[in-house]
This record gives C-alpha cells, sequence and structure tokens, in this order.
C-alpha cells in the first residue's frame, strides 16, 4: 500500500512522483545516496547536541552516532527530499512535514499539489490558507501568485489508491530542533533548512512593511531561553530590490565554504555558556515582581527593558543600564520639561551627571518614544532597529536579534570581505600612526581628526578612518593594507544597512536552529566567543541578570545599604542606580562604545 500526499503529475513533459513512496520509489538501494560523508564527521564533532537521543535525520527519527541522513538522487527540492523518506506512522509524518514548513501543521492540515510553489507542493491549513513548505517559509502562497491550482486533495496519512484513511491525524507536534537536510539537490542556507521557527524579519506578506509588530512565533523549548513577554516581534524593512550584494554573497558562501560557516558556528559555541542564559532575565522579572505586586512588577520590568534598549546605543551594559535606570525614574515633569527644550531647541539638555553618554541626542528621541508607547511596534521598520532587537530579545522574543557592532564587527572579519568596511571608522590615535607610518598617501586621504564632546560635554580630538575607501584605493582583498587592518575589530562596519537587517535575523534563525538555539542565544552566543577579536569590554562578559545585580550591589556598598533596600528604591521610581567608579570623564568616555 503506498501512503502519499499528492498524486504524481505532470510538468514541462516529466513526471514527479508522489511526495511520500516509500514502497515504490524507494524500493531500490541505487535511488539512495548518502550524506556527505567528510560533512557528517565535522557536523559530529562539532556539534554535542548530535546525539542519539537528540539528533533527528530527514526520517523523523533519532538517527544513533555513525548513521547518516540519506538523500534520493533524483530529488527535485531539499523539502520533496525530506518528505519522500519520512516513515509511515502519521505523528512523525506530519511533525517532519511541520518542521520543513516551518510552522506546525495542525490537525485537518493536508497536503497539497500547486504550481505556485518551487517544489511542487503546498500545506493547506484548516483555514484554506495554502503555505509554502520550502522557499517562502510559512507564507501564503496567495500572497505571491493570483491564482493556485490544486488537484488530489487528500489528507496527509490517506492512503492514495483506496482513498482511505486508516489512522486518524492526531494533534499538532511539539518541534524539535533539528539538523535538517545537509548537502542535499539545491540546497541552500536559508531556503529549505529543517526549521523550528517561521522566518523572520520582514512583513509576513512579503510585500513592502511599514512597521509595527506581529505576533511571535511559538517555539519549542530551548535550553535557557526564557519565556516569550515580548509584545509581539517587530517587522523588519523588506527591501523592494532585495538583500544588499554584500549580505546575499556572504550568505551563499556559507553554502560553499564550510571553513567559514565552521568558525561561526565553533565561535557561538565558544561563547554559549553564558550566552544562551544572558538575555533571560526572568530573575530580574521576578524581582520586579517580588517588590511592586504581579501586574505593576510586570509592568515596570518591561518598561525598563525598553529602557535598556532605548538607552544602549554606544553604551557597554554597565553604563548601559545605569543610563536606562536615569529615564525610568525620570518625574514626570522632568520628562515634559525635557521634550518642551527639545521642541523649542531641536535639542534635547544634557542629562546630569553621571548620565551623559556621546550619543545622549539619540538616547533622548528613543525615550521619548518610549514615554508615548510607540517605541518597539509604532515606528517604521528602519528606524532604531537594533534597540528595538535588543529590547525584544531582553522580553524573551524567539525572532528578533541586536545586530549590535560586535555582531557586525564579527561578521565583516568572519567573512573577510572588504565590503563590510567601515566608511568612518573611529580608530585610535597609535593606530593612525601606524596606517600613516606603513601607507602615507593612503593616511593622507583617508584619516581625519575632528573635535567632539565626549560624555561630560567636554570637547576633545577623535580620529577617523575611511577604510572601505583606503582599502578600494590599495588593491582590496589582495592589498597590503587589507592584509594589515583585517583583524583590526574597529575598522569594520558597526550597524547593519537599512537592507540587511530582516536578512540577518533570518541568517541568525538558519543557523541558530542547527545549533538548538534562539536567534538572540546565538548572538549572544557570538558576541561572547568572539569578545577578543571584536572588542567586547570584561564589564560586559557576564548575563544581563549578573551584570544588573551587581550594578545593584555596587551602588548599595556605596550608600551603605542593603541590594534589596537599592533595588526598592529604584523599582518604586525613588532613586536612579547611579555606579560608583563611573563618574567623571574618563571613566564614563572610558565604557563607551558597546
Amino acid at each position: 500500500m503506498r501512503r502519499a500526499g499528492v498524486e504524481g503529475y505532470a510538468e514541462g513533459g516529466r513526471v514527479r512522483e508522489s511526495l511520500i513512496d516509500m514502497e515504490d520509489r524507494y524500493a531500490d538501494a541505487p535511488t539512495i545516496r548518502p550524506a556527505d560523508e567528510e560533512y557528517d564527521r565535522r557536523l559530529l564533532e562539532r556539534d554535542p547536541l548530535m546525539t542519539p537521543a537528540s539528533r533527528l535525520g530527514v526520517a523523523g527519527v533519532p538517527v544513533p552516532r555513525g548513521g547518516r541522513e540519506m538523500y534520493p538522487g533524483n530529488a527535485v527540492s531539499p523539502f520533496e527530499a525530506a518528505a519522500s523518506l519520512i516513515p509511515r506512522p502519521e505523528d512523525v509524518q506530519r511533525g517532519m512535514l511541520s518542521a520543513m514548513a516551518g510552522i506546525e501543521i495542525p490537525e485537518g492540515g493536508r497536503v497539497v499539489q500547486t504550481t505556485d510553489t518551487r517544489s511542487g507542493y503546498a500545506i493547506e491549513m484548516p483555514d484554506g490558507r495554502l503555505i509554502d513548505p520550502e522557499g517562502r517559509q510559512g507564507r501564503d502562497v496567495r500572497d505571491f501568485a493570483p491564482t493556485t491550482r490544486r488537484s488530489a486533495v487528500l489528507p496527509v496519512g490517506q492512503d492514495v489508491d483506496t482513498g482511505e484513511t486508516s489512522l486518524a491525524v492526531p494533534g499538532a507536534l511539539d518541534l524539535l530542533p533539528m539538523a535538517g537536510v545537509q548537502g542535499g539537490p539545491a540546497q541552500t542556507l536559508g531556503a529549505g533548512r529543517g526549521r523550528i521557527l517561521a522566518a523572520t524579519g520582514e512583513a509576513r506578506s512579503g510585500k513592502p512593511s511599514g512597521g509595527g509588530l506581529r505576533e511571535a512565533i511559538p517555539v519549542p523549548e530551548v535550553e535557557f531561553a526564557a519565556p516569550d513577554r515580548s509584545p509581539g516581534t517587530v517587522i523588519r524593512h523588506n527591501p523592494a530590490r532585495g538583500d544588499s550584494a554584500r549580505f546575499a554573497d556572504f550568505q551563499a558562501r556559507l553554502d560553499t565554504e564550510q571553513n567559514l560557516l565552521d568558525d561561526i558556528i565553533s565561535t557561538a559555541r565558544e561563547g554559549e555558556d553564558v550566552g544562551r542564559k544572558w538575555y533571560n532575565t526572568e530573575a530580574t522579572r521576578q524581582r520586579f515582581i517580588d517588590t511592586l505586586g504581579e501586574k505593576e512588577g510586570n509592568d515596570a520590568y518591561i518598561e525598563f527593558m525598553y529602557r535598556i534598549g532605548a538607552a544602549s546605543p554606544g553604551n557597554a551594559v554597565y553604563p548601559n543600564i545605569r543610563q536606562a535606570s536615569y529615564y525610568f525614574t525620570e518625574p514626570a515633569e522632568s520628562r515634559a520639561a525635557r521634550q518642551a527644550e527639545f521642541e523649542e531647541t531641536g535639542k534635547y539638555p544634557r542629562p546630569p551627571e553621571p548620565y551623559g553618554s556621546l550619543t545622549q541626542q539619540y538616547q533622548a528621541v528613543l525615550n521619548d518614544l518610549v514615554d508615548r508607547g510607540e517605541f518597539i511596534g509604532n515606528v517604521e521598520p528602519t528606524r532604531a532597529p537594533k534597540p528595538r532587537g535588543f529590547a525584544n530579545s531582553l522580553l524573551g522574543n524567539p525572532e528578533n536579534i541586536a545586530a549590535d557592532k560586535h555582531f557586525m564587527r564579527f561578521i565583516g572579519m568572519a567573512s573577510g570581505d572588504p565590503r563590510f568596511l567601515h566608511g568612518s571608522a573611529v580608530i585610535s590615535q597609535e593606530l593612525a600612526s601606524e596606517i600613516a607610518e606603513r601607507f602615507p598617501e593612503i593616511a593622507r586621504d583617508n584619516i581625519t581628526r575632528r573635535k567632539v564632546k565626549d560624555a561630560t560635554g567636554k570637547e576633545v580630538m577623535q580620529t577617523n578612518f575611511n577604510a572601505a575607501r583606503a582599502v578600494r584605493q590599495a588593491g582590496g582583498a589582495e592589498g597590503d593594507l587589507f592584509q594589515y587592518i583585517r583583524n583590526r575589530p574597529t575598522v569594520w562596519d558597526e550597524v547593519p544597512r537599512d537592507n540587511e537587517y530582516g536578512a540577518y535575523e533570518r541568517l541568525a534563525l538558519d543557523i541558530a536552529n542547527r545549533m538548538g538555539m534562539t536567534p538572540a542565544q546565538l548572538q549572544a552566543s557570538l558576541w561572547m566567543g568572539a569578545a577578543k577579536r571584536t572588542g567586547v569590554r570584561e564589564t560586559s562578559l557576564d548575563t544581563f541578570d549578573n551584570i544588573f545585580n551587581r550594578v545593584v550591589a555596587d551602588r548599595a556598598a556605596e550608600r551603605g545599604l542593603t541590594p534589596e533596600e537599592v533595588f526598592s528604591r529604584f523599582a518604586n521610581r525613588a532613586q536612579p542606580l547611579v555606579v560608583p567608579g563611573l563618574l567623571g570623564a574618563g571613566a564614563a568616555a572610558g565604557l563607551e562604545g558597546e
């Protein structure tokens, strides 16, 4: 008996066979080929999650060490290849289809045949939506095609010969992290790999988005990940002309240059002990609730995480908490006066010491958005993408990430692509002197100095270097200048372009799924694992909750109070968290920049 979701059909003169047809299509061993043995060996060596208990191959069953995923040699697409090997039990079958589609297929869902998807198949949901299980990652195919032609629509698990359903389709399964289809035909990172999450970073319709939020997708339990307490996933800009060329090339290289992917995964593994826990702020949330009560405490916790995101530009985590505590405890009349001055002069007043910052004007703008309830959802998708992603990650959102300067520096350094170099990098005078000594003509055209105000308002000299242009003038990636500066973190871009942020979130999702992480955990693990390469300060090399507790403890020691008393005053908005040892221009400026 054959079990299939669809019958074979003709397309362009060639007949595609049934979606699941193990006896007929795969009875002969020559039609099955093993996965790349070297890739499988490296995967098992580097990934401790790939154990007999947790490693799922495309068959949807545990694969013991030494076992290998198998692929149909004549498969048309990764989804088709994986689905072709699903065993008969309907719960495993539907669970695997769910993982490949990036969504859960509820009871009543079924596989249908369509000409509107690349694989030729779609998932029909109980409400009638047709979901593309491969390249479009959970979007309704009718957002992309004016019509949908279907045939042989049969419930999952129905016998295509008799039309009888021998087993009832069970309730929805919890999806598990999967290795996915490794090395199958037409395989690309970012299109077709087994997933536990839907695609992120753009409007679900695939059309240019106008900002706002959408409901966050449900996810299975991931070790050390906090519950999602965010208001939803921040919708990212969906560029009409697609992702940037430099990002598209970087992503394509991940499919062809194993060393590049290995570098990302191994770096995340180095930092995962802290990175997996970095964004879990449940202990801080409980502290607010214990002090203020369930509703008021939860509301205060969410607001404080918004303030953390809004005060994050230009700050390491330690002073970030200090800055956020100022805006969190600021009286309403002070906020009104601050906003009135901005409306009159176009500039916000400088906060009292020690709450100044090199980016205080930007921080004030973002905190004004928090005041108006517009920080997370009611702004354009290209506005403050990192601060909003940071706040949402602290609230447990399973899709948004903080693509901060250390994330971008790591991407640039790992890629070795000069297109990721900064066009106006702030560098030390020491590095500027070294470049000037070795490349005098290049330095003359591309290194400048100007006066800027530090965190206390004092004028200081800042050195800028147009690394991107300098390297182009000096022979590109093969030139001596690039080889000299490529391992200097400050010369790399620190902010994603408008047509990249959503793409980085999708990339983080792909790699995180391979590692059994959430995207935020991956970002934090890269942050920790690449700390020496990208210049993360030692004060930030701990989880957010631990750094926050240290700030409270430092304040308590300075004031002769208990940490509980300091936190209570802060939570009740009576006193911000001024941290001893951070007063003065030198200390404040020295901690800027993360």
